[in-house]
């Protein structure tokens, strides 16, 4: 399983979420915060680990991160990876491991 993602609610400055963003295509790319937002909720979720090839067994979850009141300054750009999963292991041998996944400095 690819990982998600950096969910990110935005929380503007009378409380209320101005922003819902997911990001679930696995790669590298950039989130700019709009005008508004001063901090952020954010759940970033690992690429899970491969499968064991023949009998070895499934793969594992990948990791995660929850939080919130991460402040961020609108109009700045943060970055943002989705990791991939890992490849399943040759004949009865374990998997590879996941990607993390990454949102400005929070890391999974």
């Amino acid at each position: 399983m690819s990982g998600i993602m950096a969910m990110l609610l935005g929380r503007a400055l009378g409380g209320t979420f101005t922003v819902v963003q997911t990001f679930t295509a696995t790669g590298s790319g950039t989130w700019t915060c709009p005008a508004g937002v001063a901090e952020v909720e954010y759940l970033v979720v690992a690429g899970g680990g491969g499968g064991g090839g023949g009998f070895a067994g499934g793969g594992g979850a990948g990791g995660f991160r929850v939080g919130t009141g991460l402040s961020v300054t609108a109009g700045n750009t943060y970055t943002v990876t989705v990791g991939s999963g890992g490849s399943a292991g040759p004949s009865s041998q374990s998997g590879i491991a996941g990607n993390n996944s990454i949102f400005s400095t929070i890391t999974s």
